[in-house]
């Protein structure tokens, strides 16, 4: 059985606990829900009237009682990381010792900030518990196609805070002349970590994110650094595409433009990573560098639309996606070279 087999079963599991637990809680709420609000059965079917409303002072309906097997936090907790990439739960040492890494940039204090969240609640989500771990958010949407999926990492919440806690790329980006490669686009470039260790080189750069959240926790940072002259801010929509979603016309222009381009951690979550690829090759200048990190996943069937959180590189290598004018000058580095 191979682990993709098992993976299969996981998920084929877990819906059927998560149904069961739906339907439970269904069955069991139902009379006393009515009889709570005062509410006839006939009356509860009518799709004018709202059958529960919550914040009752007898509202249990997260505790345990003889009408109620499973509670909705046993419910949500069937939602948790699976192994399909990435790191588990953390420890609250781990924690504090990612977010006093220099290379975050203060992200952890930014963040709490900018959610207001407490420090028990904020802790939750940083230590990826349960249903708070990005996997857990993509087990529960369980995209069943790219839209689907395109769609569960604009709109991630989960991926805001995991992504605080991923360090700039310093060795790579301080052993090369950076100011010779302006601009720098950070495709998919997180919470901002990047992009703020080079504005505060003084190197001009480009932020690009799906994640809606990500985004504008960016835009946050950047504004209360006081580097906004320093970053341009692309965006998955645009006139030029009709607003419509596309992640290629806004950040990746085609014109030689640009200098460089960051892609750490991004290319494995995209279909077809290939064609986005090309669309980097042609937007840097000869001379000019894609550095890239893409932990894939082993191959799936041929006949099974890939939508996991890691995909597989659909055969393609990155050399062959780099294409022949691109030669890769160490690990993860590739330079563009005269035709």
């Amino acid at each position: 059985m191979t682990v993709f087999d098992k993976l299969r079963i996981s998920y084929i599991l877990s819906g059927f606990l998560f149904c069961y637990c739906c339907l439970l809680l269904a069955g069991s709420l139902k009379p006393v829900l009515l009889k709570r609000h005062s509410v006839s059965e006939e009356a509860a079917l009518s799709p004018q009237l709202p059958v529960y409303v919550q914040g009752g002072e007898n509202d249990q309906i997260n505790k345990k009682d003889e009408n109620c097997i499973f509670t909705m936090e046993e419910c949500r907790d069937v939602f948790r990381s699976a192994g399909q990439g990435g790191m588990g739960e953390f420890s609250i040492k781990k924690v504090v010792r990612l977010c006093d890494d220099p290379g975050v940039y203060g992200a952890c204090e930014d963040l709490q900030l900018f959610t207001g969240l407490s420090n028990e609640e904020f802790m939750s989500r940083m230590r990826r518990l349960g249903r708070f771990h990005f996997e857990g958010e993509h087990n529960f949407w369980n995209p069943s196609s790219r839209t689907e999926l395109a769609w569960y990492y604009s709109s991630s919440v989960s991926y805001l805070f995991a992504n605080t806690v991923h360090s700039a790329q310093v060795i790579e980006f301080d052993s090369l002349a950076w100011k010779e490669h302006e601009p720098v686009l950070d495709y998919s470039g997180g919470v901002g970590n990047n992009i703020i260790h080079l504005a505060k080189k003084g190197v001009r750069t480009h932020y690009f994110g799906i994640g809606v959240m990500e985004y504008r926790f960016a835009q946050y940072r950047i504004q209360k650094l006081g580097l906004e002259h320093m970053v341009t801010f692309k965006q998955s929509f645009c006139s030029d595409t009709e607003y419509k979603f596309d992640p290629i016309t806004d950040p990746l222009p085609g014109d030689e433009s640009l200098g460089a381009i960051l892609a750490f951690d991004v290319l494995e979550h995209v279909p077809d990573y290939h064609v986005v690829v090309q669309a980097m090759v042609k937007s840097i200048k000869v001379g000019g560098v894609i550095i890239e990190s893409s932990p894939f996943a082993d191959k799936v069937s041929q006949d099974e639309e890939d939508t996991r959180v890691h995909l597989s590189n659909g055969g393609i290598s990155m050399e062959e996606a780099m294409g022949q004018n691109m030669k890769q000058i160490r690990r993860s580095v590739w330079k563009k070279m005269p035709s």
